[in-house]
């Protein structure tokens, strides 16, 4: 044992007060290493597989899938808007012409049918019209809603509003 500390003793004169620096600061590094950089590896790993999961894995993906299923093809966007005009019916607002425009949202991959709707009736109808409406087409939903009266002593109005019905793209 004398031998190794005057091994040890010798080297450490050979390199000096740099080289004993040096082999602290690297014998430091190493225990960081272990101590701090080794556990957050393998919570990054974790997750990495748990993203890389199947969507029969991932119960997240999964109820994703399920909610995108709910929603209609764009082919059936004309049976969807039947909807809307038997709720304008049944509540007796008068719709005049509407717009119609179909965009394609990337982040989500979803369609958005957007309508532009001026409606004409009282503003009880409409409300009823629109709630109707939004029950009966579960993809349906309401951007913005105006209002204006012609004439003060009627109680017709004047609404325009702009809905967005989601579809999935296919088929």
């Amino acid at each position: 044992m004398a031998i190794n500390r005057l091994i040890l003793a010798e080297t450490l004169q050979k390199i000096g007060k740099p080289g004993v620096a040096g082999i602290a600061l690297l014998a430091f590094s190493l225990s960081l290493i272990f101590s701090m950089l080794l556990p957050s590896w393998q919570s990054f790993h974790q997750v990495e597989k748990a993203v890389n999961l199947s969507p029969e894995e991932d119960p997240v993906a999964a109820e994703l899938q399920a909610f995108y299923k709910n929603f209609p093809l764009h082919t059936q966007a004309p049976e969807s808007l039947s909807y809307l005009y038997i709720a304008a019916k049944k509540h007796n607002v008068r719709i005049t012409r509407g717009q119609y425009a179909l965009t394609h949202d990337v982040e989500s991959g979803m369609l958005r049918y957007r309508i532009a709707l001026p409606v004409q009736g009282t503003y009880g109808q409409i409300r009823e019209f629109v709630a109707t409406a939004l029950q009966m087409i579960p993809t349906l939903a309401l951007d913005e809603i105006s209002f204006e009266r012609p004439q003060i002593s009627t109680a017709q109005v004047d609404a325009r509003i702009s809905l967005v019905l989601y579809l999935k793209p296919g088929g």
